[in-house]
């Protein structure tokens, strides 16, 4: 990974993690079954967080260049998602430090990312395509 990517991808996880609070609070309103958030915009939460991890698998799994900025972001989302998940404090920094070293297993050892990361990210797939099925 050349300097000028890393500097790419650390200004896109930075900008996302400034803005990943929803889905921190989508995990917390999913387990907790809390609603503080109104419904439909856990829903459209849900949503969104799917449609970029579509973005993600056509980057990490077909190559697709074109997607990679929406992939980098989705790692931010599921950094967020799954830091609410774990009953972490919320603080856009973390996310960004944490989805940054996701990025780096992704580009730098794909095996050990498909090995440790892929099956959680699509455990909270399945949990936030269920909850958006039981709620529609």
């Amino acid at each position: 990974m050349g300097f000028f990517d890393s500097w790419k991808v650390s200004g896109i996880t930075t900008d996302a993690a400034k803005a990943s609070n929803p889905f921190y609070e989508l995990a917390i309103a999913i387990d907790l079954g809390d609603d503080d958030i109104p419904i439909e915009l856990q829903i459209k939460c849900g949503h969104i967080f799917l449609k970029m991890k579509q973005s993600f698998d056509l980057y990490f799994n077909k190559k697709i260049n074109s997607e990679k900025n929406e992939a980098v972001k989705f790692l931010v989302a599921f950094t967020s998602y799954a830091m609410g998940k774990d009953g972490m404090g919320w603080k856009w920094e973390n996310v960004r430090h944490h989805s940054q070293g996701l990025y780096g297993s992704m580009e730098e050892t794909p095996q050990d990312f498909i090995k440790y990361n892929s099956p959680l990210i699509k455990k909270c797939a399945d949990e936030i395509n269920q909850f958006i099925y039981e709620n529609t």
